[in-house]
């Protein structure tokens, strides 16, 4: 009697000692009652170069943390892409307040705002430091033709950069059936265009990274991400 008793508590815990083994939880040693989720390690997140009052040539966004808004940006969308109720019947600006308000909470000392004058007119996303220093320059577009595609670099580079702007991001909402002709077609012109400096590689689908230059100043070099999602 005894001896069964034992042997179904034995097993019992047997039992739960593999299943919490499975799942990768630990027993917590001050409690044998208690167990423990795995650590998960928390991302580290790059944060705005602080710039000395002196003229600097290093411009206030370090090209990790420019990597990081990218990823922010283009990992968010494509979460999007799935949840058709975040984007149906929605304009682009409401589509642009979903990606600032990922990028607001995201950086120390930094301000993220749509529809921000910068230059000659108004940008979609501007995120700036503390200081008042631009670090990033978005624009968002529903891409509805050819023709408007060498029009929004144009838009962009022309009016809302300045020589103190460096990392610029142009972001296309499609709603072509055939994407990847699509994108492979924007990668071309983006090529053709008379800013166009080099082709720096691709992070994902429908994204592609380029070296541009302002106008009329060949030795001014931009970082331009062009990214396309499916709304």
């Amino acid at each position: 009697m005894v001896d069964g008793s034992f042997q179904r508590i034995k097993q019992k815990l047997m039992s739960e000692n593999s299943f919490f083994e499975a799942i990768n939880a630990k027993v917590d040693p001050n409690t044998k009652s208690v167990f423990t989720a795995p650590t998960i390690k928390k991302k580290i997140i790059p944060q705005p170069i602080a710039l000395k009052k002196e003229f600097s040539s290093q411009p206030t966004m370090s090209h990790e943390m420019y990597e990081d808004t990218l990823t922010v940006l283009y990992d968010y969308s494509r979460s999007i892409e799935k949840k058709p109720s975040m984007y149906a019947g929605k304009d682009e600006e409401s589509i642009r307040d979903l990606l600032i308000s990922m990028l607001e909470t995201s950086y120390v000392g930094t301000t993220a705002t749509g529809e921000t004058y910068n230059k000659n007119g108004r940008t979609d996303i501007l995120l700036k430091y503390e200081d008042g220093s631009n670090l990033f320059v978005g624009e968002c577009k529903w891409l509805k033709g050819e023709g408007e595609f060498s029009a929004s670099i144009n838009q962009l580079f022309d009016n809302y950069l300045t020589w103190r702007d460096s990392k610029t991001a142009l972001i296309f909402f499609l709603r072509n059936k055939e994407i990847a002709k699509v994108c492979e077609k924007i990668k071309v012109e983006a090529e053709k265009h008379e800013y166009f400096k080099s082709f720096t590689g691709s992070k994902g689908e429908g994204r592609y990274s380029f070296k541009f230059h302002l106008l009329g100043d060949f030795e001014k070099e931009i970082y331009l991400e062009i990214m396309t999602f499916h709304f």
